[in-house]
């Protein structure tokens, strides 16, 4: 019996070193943790204004940049038609394009392609 009381005595003592030696770690990664949210943050505001300083030049320059690792394509709007509108008209009209819808351009931002090394 003494034995068993002697285990119930190392496990309170093995358990206690645990707790003791996590706190620190608890600590310290709770900080880390803060410490990243901080720079993710800070990291997520720079590419969102990034993002749009390259869509704001791509679209005055309506032309499509490459970057070592990412691309900047330039879209021109999309056309599209008023079928409703068409199908009462007809083709015969020369004012057709009355019903014409014009999209804006836009940007799309794409990870370039890696390059083939010559074992590919």
């Amino acid at each position: 019996m003494d034995f068993v009381i002697e285990l119930l005595n190392d496990l309170a003592e093995f358990e206690d070193k645990r707790e003791k030696l996590a706190a620190p770690l608890q600590k310290m990664i709770k900080e880390l943790q803060y410490d990243q949210d901080v720079l993710t943050a800070y990291l997520d505001e720079r590419i969102k204004l990034t993002r749009a300083d390259i869509a704001s030049q791509v679209l005055t320059h309506r032309s499509t940049f490459k970057g070592k690792a990412k691309w900047a394509v330039y879209n021109r709007g999309r056309t599209s038609w008023d079928n409703k509108g068409l199908a009462g008209y007809g083709v015969a009209h020369p004012g057709i394009l009355v019903f014409r819808k014009q999209g804006t351009p836009y940007v799309s931002i794409r990870t370039a392609p890696k390059a083939k090394s010559l074992r590919d």
